[in-house]
């Protein structure tokens, strides 16, 4: 009677390591990947969908939630091969809450995977470099989808869904986008869903340039955007569907206070209830609060 509790927590720790090594064997096979394409060597893309396939589509992915994976994956060492990770992550998750086929879903995995491999074939200064690009180096960061399609295109086995999503993920539905300048209708929905994955996660991380946002605040800025820029029903599953992950998490306000969340409202997920050490708060009530930081 007194092991069960114990035992259950050491199987959920193995476990819990085990989608660590997953995670990071990913990252590293990210890197591998990019730096094969730097030497202009072919991507083996069935060996990329050996590493996600576990990563993702495991049953040891119940011990690893959404919320830990992205805390796991939003610091600043490592971010180009931590993001794919991150956007597959996202993309799985928001497939299932919009109830596609299950290969669609693994479809849709990949191309958050690989999204990014284009910027193999940008220099790491102009991706890393703090302050205002140049219009050269925009020209080269805008390039990276097509990059990315061309080395996709000669790889056997990729469906021509995973390259449309690569090449239009950077597109926005009001026609500002890159490298097309497609508009809503002309953007197919693997690539309106990655945008959002892209655009979160690249907001919630700190880099060189920049500080991180909470998720929360991450979603309110995607969804302050919609639909000029981004697809309302990506940033409906990533609002309703993972926000609701956080219940129990323990947060910082912007006045300071900590406390933890114990009721998120489906109607107002962005404002749920906060316990403190001086009562509950409820953030519909208190419109200046915002969650800055998610502590664990």
């Amino acid at each position: 009677m007194h092991t069960t509790a114990p035992a259950a927590r050491i199987d959920a720790a193995i476990h819990k390591g085990i989608f660590r090594q997953r995670v990071e064997l990913a990252s590293r096979h990210l890197e591998y990947i990019m730096d094969k394409l730097s030497s202009d060597k072919p991507l083996d893309f069935d060996q990329a969908k050996q590493i996600v396939t576990p990563l993702l589509f495991g049953d040891s992915q119940k011990c690893m939630p959404i919320v830990d994976l992205m805390e796991m994956l939003r610091g600043p060492h490592d971010y180009t091969y931590h993001h794919g990770v991150a956007v597959a992550a996202l993309a799985a998750f928001i497939g299932r809450w919009l109830e596609l086929p299950e290969d669609q879903v693994f479809e849709l995995t990949i191309s958050g995977y690989l999204h990014d491999i284009g910027k193999a074939k940008v220099s790491v200064d102009i991706l890393d470099k703090p302050g205002a690009l140049s219009p050269d180096e925009w020209e080269s960061v805008h390039a990276h989808p097509t990059y990315a399609c061309e080395w996709l295109m000669e790889t056997p086995g990729v469906s021509q869904s995973v390259i449309c999503a690569i090449r239009e993920h950077h597109e926005r539905n009001d026609g500002s986008g890159y490298p097309n300048q497609l508009q809503d209708s002309g953007i197919s929905l693997f690539a309106k869903i990655l945008a959002v994955c892209d655009g979160f996660h690249a907001i919630i991380s700190k880099r060189v340039y920049k500080d991180p946002l909470s998720p929360f605040g991450a979603v309110k800025e995607l969804e302050e955007q919609c639909p000029t820029k981004y697809d309302p029903r990506a940033v409906k599953a990533l609002l309703h569907g993972m926000l609701e992950n956080y219940r129990g998490c323990k947060v910082r306000l912007s006045d300071g206070t900590e406390g933890t969340i114990i009721y998120i409202d489906a109607a107002q997920p962005l404002r749920p209830i906060i316990s403190t050490e001086g009562g509950p708060k409820d953030l519909t009530e208190w419109p200046h609060l915002l969650i800055e930081e998610v502590l664990g």
